[in-house]
């Protein structure tokens, strides 16, 4: 992981700040593949259904090679994003106040094998997709009572208004493609982008 940041202070009072931020991860995951017991599997398991399977005596085939599968798999997100703030102009209850963000966000996974021994090799292969995010959120806060223009019951009353847009950015070329090794050869592929976008106010 990295992060990294800057505040940088502006004229009349507004200032910046600039934040960049990266993660990896990656995992291997192990789970359980389901399949049709034969009636000796049966008979043999059944006695020890809730016990340590890994204690049993198997000398022609490995249980845990028939159940398990693996799927290592790694992602990574970079995050750039720039924050100002600072005042409008005055109002009689107070200054009238704005923040604004703009934030990119650069997901990418990378392309994975999975592999599995139920009736033989086999082996999948996931490619690698991105995903780009572009924000831009904006809030206005208009102090319309205040210590300044207190009112009889009324100390304190803010309006505030926002807007947020969302553009989404999907490169993805397949899930799950057979391929004849974990070391390939992966076939060409096309890849699959679409786009989408949200705006919200309140």
């Amino acid at each position: 992981n990295a992060l990294g940041g800057a505040i940088i202070r502006l004229p009349h009072e507004w200032s910046a700040a600039l934040e960049y931020q990266w993660t990896k991860t990656v995992s291997n995951n192990y789970f359980v593949q389901p399949f049709e017991m034969s009636a000796t599997a049966l008979s043999t398991l059944s006695p020890v259904a809730l016990s340590d399977t890994r204690s049993l005596s198997i000398t022609d085939a490995s249980v845990f090679d028939l159940l398990q599968g693996s799927q290592p798999s790694g992602n990574r997100l970079a995050t750039y994003s720039a924050r100002f703030s600072g005042p409008l102009f005055s109002a009689p209850g107070g200054d009238v106040t704005m923040t604004a963000l703009l934030e990119h966000r650069d997901q990418r996974t990378d392309g994975a094998v999975f592999g599995e021994n139920l009736f033989g090799p086999t082996y999948e292969w996931v490619p690698a997709a991105t995903e780009q995010v572009m924000s831009e959120y904006a809030e206005v806060r208009v102090p319309v009572v205040s210590n300044a223009n207190a009112l009889p019951f009324v100390q304190a009353l803010d309006l505030t208004l926002a807007a947020r847009h969302d553009a989404y950015d999907f490169d993805y070329p397949g899930f799950q493609i057979l391929v004849p090794g974990p070391d390939g050869p992966f076939p060409p592929t096309t890849n699959a982008t679409s786009s989408l976008s949200s705006t919200d106010y309140t």
